[in-house]
């Protein structure tokens, strides 16, 4: 009787070694080998966190292969139920599963001490367990936090890059310097403590600088950082200067001496949230000060009179203006007129710059827009897709890509499956056979043959129009096989099908 095959999903973050990559591995390894298991392969998540799903490629590219039927395997193996995920929500957790299990894959936990078999017991103790691992989550992040205002209470630097002009100094116990990080350098013990200090002596010149072009010349932010950039005058690790990096200066109270911590709070991986200055924790005389606090203090007025709150419709008769002047779209753009908010605002307000652009009536070149503010229901879709086949008599991902009244080609995919799916769904069949199974093996010849073919008929071959392809498997499993995407090319470039042609 042949051996069972099975894929395995390995994740780690950083809490602690036991649950290595390697260490569940070998434990994955030896629950396959007693149980007479075949492992044909490994999604792996490494050093990302099971809080969200929005980060975790592995599992991703697991999940997408399940569902469209390319797994090449039975089952799943995973080392325990806090490796599948962290999730606040332990119905998130069953979710994936269940999509599993509803595509005939089985999921089994190797480091568990019951058996995944759909009984009442193992059940309950799923959902115990992943009711556990949320709580883990919730405890550390509880007890981090704790840890952290306390040493900000201390006059510590709690965390993060040190801000320009200043630098992280590891101190000991009284208070001497031992060490001045750069920035990405960090701590060799965590019995050390981190001060911010002065930094080199230009930039705690340019920093001064900033504040007396701001108080005292009346230059607008933007304007300073365009005199740095032309002066040549870099920002952080080489950076140029924007009009929010000097806002972020001028605003912030380290170069009076003061830390503020918890000024914003992003937990168990939801969004940043800027908190009240009730909620912060603030300490005087925690960095020796750079400016005066008559100076900041100047800066901070400055910037409360200067904030202008424009309504949606006089934002866009602004940007009507600017569109006006024929210049070419850009983030550049916005941010270098002195009568807008940053394009980093604009964008929050009213959606992406080729959205807004086309609202004001500019041409903005290349392929066409969508207006992705609305979101489609699957039968005006496919009635778009209908009306779009019935005109050329054909369907293909360009011509899709090249319809304004449609949604992207990815849309179709994330909605229906495959682009196939949404072919048939109007009454569309490809001239070519899909992949109708996981079982179809394609040897390394054949995928770098059609490879090549693809690059050279369209220039490029991109996940997917590999994924849509019948001559290809999936991009995922081409990755797999040969280790990236990019070495699939590169081999391909040198397969003598290619005629040299591929590059």
């Amino acid at each position: 009787m042949p051996a069972a095959r099975a894929v395995q999903y390995l994740r780690m973050s950083t809490e602690h070694q036991r649950y290595s990559l390697d260490n569940q591995a070998a434990a994955n390894l030896a629950y396959a080998l007693e149980h007479g298991i075949e492992i044909v392969g490994t999604y792996r998540d490494a050093g990302v966190s099971g809080l969200t799903f929005e980060r975790r490629e592995g599992l991703k590219s697991l999940l997408r292969d399940v569902l469209a039927g390319q797994l090449g395997a039975e089952m799943i193996l995973v080392y325990d139920v806090s490796r599948w995920g962290r999730f606040q929500d332990p119905d998130q957790a069953a979710h994936y599963e269940f999509l599993c299990r509803q595509a005939g894959i089985g999921v089994e936990y190797c480091a568990e001490a019951f058996a995944n078999d759909g009984s009442p017991a193992a059940t309950v103790l799923k959902s115990i367990k992943r009711m556990m691992a949320a709580e883990y989550s919730r405890d550390l992040s509880r007890k981090v936090f704790a840890a952290q205002v306390r040493v900000a209470q201390a006059g510590y630097h709690a965390g993060g890059s040190a801000p320009y002009g200043l630098r992280r100094a590891v101190v000991d116990d009284a208070g001497r310097i031992l060490l001045v990080l750069q920035d990405g350098e960090k701590k060799l013990t965590a019995t050390y403590r981190e001060k911010l200090i002065p930094g080199p002596e230009e930039e705690v010149a340019c920093v001064r600088r900033i504040f007396r072009l701001f108080t005292i010349t009346g230059l607008r932010q933007r304007s300073i950082a365009r005199l740095l950039n032309e002066e040549g005058v870099p920002f952080r690790r080489g950076r140029p200067w924007r009009g929010h990096t000097v806002r972020m200066l001028l605003v912030n109270p380290a170069y009076v001496g003061e830390i503020r911590y918890n000024r914003r709070s992003i937990k168990m991986g939801s969004k940043a949230v800027a908190n009240p200055v009730s909620e912060q924790v603030i300490t005087a005389d925690a960095v020796e000060p750079i400016i005066s606090t008559a100076l900041f203090n100047r800066a901070q007025e400055i910037i409360k009179a200067g904030v202008c709150r424009l309504t949606d419709d006089e934002l866009l008769d602004r940007l009507r203006v600017l569109a006006a002047s024929g210049s070419k779209l850009s983030s550049a753009l916005v941010d270098a007129a002195e009568d807008l908010p940053t394009a980093g605002v604009v964008r929050k307000r009213l959606g992406g710059l080729k959205g807004i652009w086309a609202m004001v009536g500019a041409d903005i070149g290349g392929r066409p827009y969508r207006v992705h503010c609305r979101r489609y229901a699957d039968q005006d879709m496919l009635d778009r897709l209908k009306a779009l086949f019935e005109r050329e008599g054909r369907l293909t991902y360009e011509l899709i890509n090249r319809s304004p009244e449609l949604p992207s080609p990815t849309t179709y995919m994330k909605r229906f499956g495959t682009l196939r799916r949404a072919y048939a769904l109007v009454g569309y069949e490809c001239p070519t056979a899909p992949r109708t199974s996981f079982k179809i093996k394609y040897s390394d010849d054949a995928i770098l043959t059609a490879l090549g073919q693809m690059v050279m008929a369209n220039g490029r071959a991109t996940r997917a129009m590999m994924d849509n392809s019948p001559d290809l498997p999936s991009s995922s499993t081409i990755e797999r096989r040969f280790g990236s995407l990019t070495r699939a090319f590169a081999a391909a470039a040198q397969h003598p099908s290619s005629g040299g042609g591929v590059a």
